[in-house]
């Protein structure tokens, strides 16, 4: 902005592009404006596409169950989503740490623009995970989105090759580097990105077992089974009790489920006698209903026994393993407390040394003071290290335990209703058996 002589204001698109200004077509490189390329085209995209994506984002469908493999799909592109806006951050710190005064206000701009979509729509993505339909690729409006980011990110790489090479700055030379560089990691992460697109849900043992996604979108109002075609019951609407505590650690930050906090409401429900029955508790978040735990364990044995159909004739059909049903659904979240174990053991063996450490600073006054500060604030958090990570391991290993057990009793449920009563009487006894230890495991 500039000051023309009739004293107004007059723009100049080298204030925000930098000396060449806002040019369509650039002589030198024979390629088109970086400025354009970046104000005019993916500025506008970007922005269209955080707009889709924070849509869809809190649109509310139906409730789907999607497969292991789809699921891990889903996560490999949200992956991917989060570095490429956590690359676009770095990218501008890297440059003002290393040549600084080279960019421009453009720069700025399109680095706010891209970081904040990316962030949006990888919050999609994990949308996308049960909801907005069993295409993996989402709405045909964020593909075509997604495909001219992908197109103007080729294009972009392209621009920054011809400038690389035909740099006649010795000190420019860095930037492009900088820019150079950031451009291939960007479009290799959306190469990924596109990879991630191929798999539908028309694809072979993915996502191919029908029939859960009907009646998954339930909550504790809904009858143990879930089935339509069984009914459901109706309550009072626990919305209108002053006291209802709703569902168990949803829209809870971060720090609520860390220091568990969440857990606050209860207790002073618990100290004001308001606990008379398991109403007045929270409800079940989604991932913890039998609905839920029982589809997804059916669809991991249902999906085992369509694999085992493509066997040979001569080939042996081994039965349905339960175990590794089980192993598929839960095994990945059971494995990976683990970790949880291990840093608080670590906390702990840390501990002794540092305290022992300490005790040695008071005793001879030889070191600085600054390694007596260090000690104990390394004390300080391994013990609270350790005792976060032993909490949360204990509520962990609790929920697994408590998704095994529902989806269980459940799918034994379930498979006791499709049994006819003549062969229902002859093992009557066993299964009852068997539900009353799930039920009862202390008895």
């Amino acid at each position: 902005m500039a000051a023309s002589n009739g004293g107004r204001l007059q723009w100049k698109w080298a204030d925000m592009c930098g000396p060449s200004g806002l040019t369509l077509w650039s002589v030198k490189s024979h390629d088109i404006g970086m400025c354009f390329q970046e104000l005019c085209l993916q500025v506008p995209v970007f922005i269209l596409m955080a707009t889709v994506s924070a849509y869809y984002c809190g649109r509310h469908t139906h409730w789907i169950v999607r497969s292991r493999i789809q699921l891990q799909i889903l996560g490999l592109r949200t992956v991917a989503a989060v570095i490429m806006a956590i690359a676009t951050v770095m990218k501008i710190c890297i440059v003002i740490q290393l040549s600084p005064g080279f960019l421009q206000p453009v720069d700025y701009f399109l680095a706010a623009v891209k970081g904040v979509t990316w962030l949006v729509h990888a919050g999609f993505i994990l949308a996308l995970r049960h909801r907005l339909g069993l295409s993996l690729r989402g709405p045909f409006a964020i593909c075509v989105l997604w495909t001219l980011s992908f197109a103007l990110s080729a294009v972009s790489l392209r621009s920054r090759i011809l400038l690389y090479h035909n740099n006649p700055l010795p000190e420019f030379s860095k930037f492009l580097c900088i820019s150079y560089g950031f451009s291939i990691a960007e479009f290799i992460l959306q190469c990924l990105y596109l990879v991630t697109l191929y798999p539908s849900e028309r694809s072979c043992d993915v996502g191919t077992y029908e029939g859960f996604d009907q009646h998954l979108h339930s909550s504790e109002s809904q009858s143990l089974l879930g089935s339509p075609r069984l009914g459901t019951y109706s309550r009072f609407r626990e919305e209108t009790d002053p006291l209802y505590l709703g569902t168990a650690m949803e829209s809870a930050p971060f720090c609520s489920k860390l220091l568990f906090h969440w857990v606050t409401p209860l207790m002073k429900k618990g100290a004001k006698k308001k606990l008379g029955n398991s109403e007045d508790l929270y409800d079940l978040p989604m991932n913890l209903t039998p609905a839920y735990l029982c589809s997804q364990l059916e669809m991991a044995m249902a999906m085992s026994s369509v694999t085992k159909e493509h066997c040979t004739e001569g080939e042996s059909r081994k039965p349905v393993s339960l175990v590794r049903a089980l192993h598929t659904c839960f095994g990945f979240q059971f494995y990976s407390i683990g970790v949880l174990k291990l840093l608080s053991d670590g906390a702990g063996f840390m501990g002794p040394l540092l305290l022992n450490k300490l005790v040695t600073f008071i005793e001879m006054k030889s070191e600085s003071v600054r390694e007596g500060y260090l000690y104990t604030a390394g004390l300080f958090a391994v013990t609270l290290l350790g005792a976060l990570c032993n909490a949360h391991f204990n509520f962990l290993m609790q929920e697994v335990g408590l998704k095994i057990r529902g989806a269980l009793v459940t799918t034994i449920y379930r498979r006791t209703l499709t049994v006819s009563s003549i062969e229902l009487s002859k093992f009557r006894s066993v299964i009852i058996d068997h539900l009353h230890i799930f039920l009862v495991p202390d008895s």
